[in-house]
């Protein structure tokens, strides 16, 4: 799917209907950046130690039933790399990258009581990439980086519902379809590609409007 059409799919079908249900997510993003700089670099690329940031949402469930929900999120998530390697173009605090996302999850509902809520959720996810570590100058301008970025994701969880409330805690998995970073091969050097690989542990919280 091409990602503009993927960008107006989630909006279109996150407004669709009337909103009953205000959500919020806040945790944390755990990410392996893999810099593969060729064939001569250690496996598992340059920066492949976890990074750790910040995951943050907010948005409106739209439809709900007693096994299916969907909803609309709009976040940001920060993403990374570290490296024991010290050098002056890569030190160890090593790339960042914060993203504003948009995730239209679906969510499969297990109930074991009136007020715990196993679930499951699966939605595709956009990413734009507003801002960067120095580690990324002057890609932009090359054509090599990418701001936009598009996907699928996945996770576990469970809720407690309290009223019109519900907290819970949760655990997702998302996959990137296109890298960071994508640089060609050449007669000057052997190409360059970066990709991600990122989980998030978040806690929510989701107030029903009762309408």
């Amino acid at each position: 799917m091409h990602p503009h059409f993927l960008v107006l799919f989630c909006i279109l079908s996150s407004f669709h209907g009337l909103s009953q249900t205000l959500i919020a997510d806040v945790g944390i993003s755990v990410t392996r950046l893999s810099f593969d700089l060729g064939p001569d670099t250690r496996p598992g690329g340059l920066f492949e130690k976890p990074f750790i940031g910040f995951a943050m949402a907010a948005g409106i469930q739209y439809h709900s039933s007693k096994h299916v929900d969907i909803s609309g999120k709009l976040g940001v998530i920060q993403k990374g790399g570290r490296s024991d390697i010290t050098r002056s173009a890569y030190n160890t605090a090593g790339p960042e990258l914060n993203y504003l996302t948009w995730t239209n999850p679906f969510r499969v509902k297990y109930p074991v009581t009136e007020t715990i809520l196993p679930f499951l959720t699966i939605g595709p996810h956009a990413q734009y990439l507003f801002s960067y570590s120095n580690h990324f100058a002057g890609l932009e301008e090359n054509g090599e980086l990418r701001r936009f970025n598009y996907g699928l994701f996945s996770g576990l969880g469970a809720s407690y519902v309290a009223g019109a409330f519900e907290f819970g805690i949760k655990g997702e998995y998302y996959f990137d379809f296109n890298p960071v970073v994508n640089i060609e091969p050449s007669d000057n050097n052997s190409g360059v590609k970066a990709t991600t690989r990122t989980y998030t542990i978040s806690v929510t919280c989701s107030y029903d409007l009762g309408f």
